[in-house]
């Protein structure tokens, strides 16, 4: 079966959970101690609004929010 999101990884360690799809490098879901951390999102839909996907090159780290690629200014 092929999920929207990709493939699912899980990863633990004591009480924190994170899950990250494939699809955009995306964390999917995030808890501790059984609370969630972020908003999850189901495997089956794609990351809404861009959560919790990695955002290359990083426009928060430009000076003025701007920045050439492929040819265009952005």
């Amino acid at each position: 079966m092929s999920l929207l999101s990709g493939t699912q990884v899980h990863l633990s360690r004591g009480g924190q959970r994170a899950t990250i799809a494939t699809v955009g490098a995306a964390l999917r879901e995030f808890s501790v101690d059984g609370s969630d951390v972020i908003v999850p999102f189901a495997a089956d839909e794609v990351a809404p609004a861009f959560h919790g996907m990695v955002l290359a090159p990083w426009p928060n780290r430009l000076a003025d929010g701007r920045y050439s690629f492929g040819g265009r200014d952005l």
